[in-house]
């Protein structure tokens, strides 16, 4: 090999060293700032996690760990559209990676796109990544779809799948059973966590011998994020809502005994205020509801469910302007849950306004909410009774008796009086208007309101029909010589009109008739109102 070749060997060989040295340097400076990221997520601090994998991806833009810590950083911080973009990018390079998908679904979740959560969720599992809490969150997703059926099954799932997550499992499947108003499976769920919770809460203490209030006051570094003080906060859960459920069952006693547990373990909670207040206004202690009302607001301003029982209180104590306002907050702040809108179409009863009370009742049907549903359907009834729609108001009534097998006090007292009502109205809302013209396919002449046509010749002849409600084809009568005829398959009704909103309802409807020899008299009869009346000559 001559100098020159040499020379350019020894080059080479030297710049692929460097590189590889270069390679190597890249990879431990990422590997360095993932681990310093992970610290700071580790200690809170999510701006700070985000920088340092910033600076990780500058040396490697591939770097999947660094996007999807940036994710995590980001969901904390409740910017999910742009922690859904750091998963997406993370996935895109790792894609067999459970761990993005998990955590994405968490976003997916909080965007309500639940589809993709469901996917999501489902992909962790079938790659048994954190299995128990993908159930979890699967069944979260399915009880904001309403899907109650699965919800329940996934939280079954979980219990399998993790054992330690038994307890807040059980009091979401408790929450799951009362929106189907299975109230003693609800109950039943969560007498199982209080009685888990008892000897987890206990052993810590024994260690400490510390009460449980001076553990959560303190907040040391052993006990402040433990799994002690979350069992703590789910026995409380279960606690107030055991409260709420045995109220329900109008054992307010023993109500206010199970809430009054937080005095023991500790913790104040937003539902102990809530479900106080609720207690309070079932014995007409209204000062004491509206003391555990505010407190449940300024525990958590942004839940609309304390508005919603404020709008209720005002409600029951006559501040119909101040209860409208809070209906009108507790939509705002979300309005995908029926009660504010039952609420506010209750509200609108008592203020006489029964249009406005229907179509707040008609919202609230629409968001599907099943222990809503009840409510809404009598209440709608009763506002459709006292504007004398009987028949509506007793559709509304077998509606809620079809959804919980019940009605909701105190409109199903009105359900006879509708009955009543409506076997009393006499007045036809049908008028049969005329004969069309041209008659089709009549063989003759007209001649002073008579038809003459050939023996054996078919009478085909339509009719228009005016109505202030739909149109019920079972009720109309084609009368020949006074005598109702069976015309079977040679009817046909075709609508004209339909307008619900100015109640004008048009149908055309045709009929074809046999007729035998001789002079006969033809007409409609609908509730007793009759067509005007056409002479047939047969010859």
């Amino acid at each position: 090999m001559n100098s020159k070749h040499s020379f350019i060997y020894t080059f080479l060989l030297y710049t692929l060293l460097l590189a590889a040295c270069s390679g190597l340097h890249q990879k431990a400076t990422v590997l360095k700032l993932n681990i310093d990221a992970y610290k700071k997520f580790n200690s809170g601090d999510y701006r700070g996690t985000i920088t340092l994998c910033r600076k990780a991806l500058e040396n490697n833009p591939k770097d999947d760990i660094s996007l999807g810590l940036m994710g995590d950083s980001y969901s904390r911080l409740e910017l999910y559209d742009s922690a859904l973009i750091k998963y997406d990018s993370a996935i895109s390079i790792n894609p067999r990676d459970g761990y993005y998908r998990f955590n994405r679904g968490i976003v997916d979740c909080n965007l309500s796109h639940y589809k993709e959560a469901v996917a999501d969720n489902t992909f962790a599992i079938k790659k048994n990544v954190l299995k128990a809490c993908a159930y979890n969150n699967r069944a979260i997703v399915n009880d904001k779809t309403k899907d109650y059926t699965n919800a329940l099954k996934d939280y079954d799932s979980c219990i399998s799948a993790g054992q330690n997550l038994h307890r807040f499992v059980l009091v979401n499947k408790a929450f799951v059973y009362t929106k189907e108003n299975k109230y003693d499976s609800a109950l039943a769920e969560i007498n199982k966590c209080i009685k888990l919770d008892s000897l987890q809460i206990s052993y810590p203490l024994h260690l400490t011998h510390k009460t449980k209030a001076k553990l959560i006051e303190e907040k040391t570094s052993q006990f402040a994020d433990t799994v002690f003080i979350k069992q703590l906060k789910e026995a409380t859960d279960a606690y107030d809502f055991k409260g709420y459920l045995l109220s329900v069952f109008g054992k307010n006693k023993e109500a206010w005994a199970c809430l009054n547990k937080e005095k023991t373990l500790g913790v104040n909670s937003y539902a102990n205020y809530l479900f106080k207040a609720t207690i309070c206004i079932n014995t007409m202690q209204y000062d004491e509801a509206e003391r555990y009302n505010n407190m449940a607001i300024e525990t958590s301003p942004k839940q609309n469910s304390s508005y919603t029982q404020k709008g209720i209180l005002n409600t029951i104590i006559g501040k119909y302007k101040e209860a409208l306002m809070d209906f009108d907050t507790a939509i705002l702040i979300s309005n995908t849950e029926a009660d504010p809108f039952v609420g506010k179409g209750n509200l609108y009863i008592l203020m006489e306004n029964n249009d406005s009370a229907i179509a707040n009742f008609n919202y609230a049907l629409k968001v599907n909410d099943i222990s809503s549903n009840v409510e809404a359907y009598n209440a709608r009834g009763y506002a459709y009774f006292l504007k004398k729609q009987y028949k509506e108001a007793l559709a509304d009534y077998d509606s809620a008796i079809k959804v919980s097998k019940t009605y909701y006090q105190p409109y199903y007292n009105y359900k006879e009086e509708a009955m009543r009502a409506l076997q009393k109205n006499t007045t036809i809302f049908c008028t049969l208007v005329e004969w069309q013209a041209p008659i089709n396919d009549i063989n003759g002449l007209v001649d002073n309101a008579k038809f003459h046509i050939a023996d054996g010749d078919i009478l085909a002849a339509n009719f228009k029909i005016t109505t202030n409600r739909p149109f019920e084809k079972d009720k109309l009568f084609v009368m020949v010589d006074g005598q109702s005829v069976a015309i079977e398959n040679s009817a046909t009704l075709s609508v004209i009109k339909e307008d619900t909103a100015s109640k004008k309802y048009q149908y055309g409807y045709a009929i074809k008739l046999n007729l035998q020899k001789g002079q006969h008299l033809l007409y409609l009869d609908y509730e007793g109102k009759s067509s005007q009346k056409m002479r047939v000559v047969v010859e």
